[in-house]
């Protein structure tokens, strides 16, 4: 049977691999290509390349593949003059709104899918016939993420000004959300406060996901060494809090334990700001931070730590970094914000609410560490790859939306999500 038609519109691009929305928009494209003729219009960072291996799985996964530049600065007042949150302005594009107008005038379309908040305001230039084709996936609730963000400023001009950039932020997923006729939230609890903030035509729940399971051994010499990490930009700002927090925080309670520790960070991040901070700390604690920048691929950096320390306070949706951590079968201590959104009954995850409590799992980890079932916990976790997802997400939501299309769907062991 002739495949449908999909366009799939998004505000991060599936490549370079440097950040959790570039993870899901690459499996998103691979998996939807597997029952749809995809065509892919996605903002594109002009400063980076793709390789021949990105180019080829891109060039067998769709049909048509446009990119649109994404701006290089964001537009002061654009929500009074274009209804777009200063945070979201430099995706705003007429030239990506003249694309998507000249696309759907040459072709037909059975499904259109708007990834990321960035660009729910692209229904406004469809018209109405379109508009009942459109998916919206929300990767987080951006008025959820933002306030938490607002209850951690502490400078009381900046906590005003961010007070009006939440505002922004509320009345455009407001105004937008209902208009789509399904959402798409990536987990349970944010499809529950979706349905209570902005009572949106439908909500379904398509969660994070990982690409397989493979348990790794750590390949770090120990010495009775336990090897901590993080992975994450700081342009994504609880990222950086979340390093903060650890050599502020959860560090200086290693040294009061006499825990022999080692923490890596990486992710694509300037140097100079890790160094100022890391200038704060006593030597002690300094000389125990190893910063490994940016890593081509997450099982590098999986591969050498023992447990990764995630005290996450804001942002909303759920942590792919945690999802990849799981898949290879490390340990993950983490504050509550860290893991909403996984809900996955594993031995792998300690929740902790205080830096205390970081500390006293890290001890009940070196003392049980040989103890786990790792077998058990590989059958719990293969639950979450993504070809196990999508296969349900086609099974049920697709066929709301195109009727009669079952014959085209794989095969899924489950009729809903």
């Amino acid at each position: 049977m002739k495949k449908k038609k999909l366009l799939l519109v998004t505000a991060i691009p599936p490549f370079p691999q440097d950040s959790g929305g570039a993870t899901r928009i690459k499996n998103t494209i691979k998996e939807l290509s597997k029952s749809f003729s995809l065509y892919l219009i996605s903002f594109k960072n002009e400063n980076y390349e793709l390789s021949p291996e990105e180019k080829s799985d891109l060039n067998n996964w769709c049909k048509q593949i446009i990119y649109v530049p994404i701006g290089n600065h964001k537009i002061f007042g654009s929500y009074l003059d274009l209804g777009q949150p200063y945070w979201f302005s430099e995706w705003y594009s007429p030239e990506l709104i003249t694309i998507i107008k000249s696309v759907l005038n040459n072709q037909y379309f059975d499904l259109i899918q708007i990834e990321t908040s960035q660009l729910l305001y692209l229904i406004d230039y469809l018209d109405k016939i379109d508009q009942k084709k459109c998916i919206f996936t929300a990767y987080d609730i951006s008025t959820i993420s933002f306030y938490r963000r607002l209850t951690e400023i502490k400078n009381i001009k900046q906590k005003i000004i961010h007070f009006f950039r939440f505002i922004e932020i509320f009345l455009y997923e407001k105004k937008y959300i209902q208009k789509y006729r399904i959402i798409n939230a990536v987990s349970q609890n944010d499809s529950i406060l979706l349905k209570k903030y902005f009572h949106p035509n439908r909500v379904f729940t398509l969660v994070n996901g990982i690409e397989k399971v493979e348990f790794l051994k750590t390949k770090e010499k120990r010495n009775d060494t336990t090897v901590l990490g993080y992975i994450g930009s700081f342009s994504h700002p609880p990222n950086r809090t979340a390093f903060l927090y650890f050599i502020n925080e959860i560090a200086t309670k290693l040294e009061e334990n006499n825990i022999n520790y080692k923490y890596l960070l990486a992710g694509n991040n300037d140097n100079r700001e890790i160094n100022c901070f890391l200038s704060k700390v006593p030597s002690t604690i300094r000389n125990k931070i190893i910063n490994l920048g940016f890593v081509d691929s997450p099982k590098y950096f999986f591969q050498k730590i023992d447990i990764l320390i995630t005290p996450i306070f804001a942002g909303s949706g759920s942590r792919i970094k945690i999802l990849e951590a799981l898949s290879f079968g490390k340990k993950v201590i983490s504050s509550k914000v860290g893991v909403e959104g996984i809900n996955l009954n594993t031995n792998l995850i300690s929740i902790c609410n205080t830096s205390q409590d970081y500390i006293n799992e890290i001890k009940i980890f070196q003392a049980k560490k040989n103890n786990l079932d790792y077998n058990q916990e590989k059958e719990k976790i293969n639950q979450l790859t993504w070809e196990h997802i999508f296969k349900n997400y086609l099974a049920s939501i697709l066929l709301i939306i195109i009727p009669n299309s079952r014959k085209s769907l794989p095969k899924s062991n489950s009729a809903g999500i």
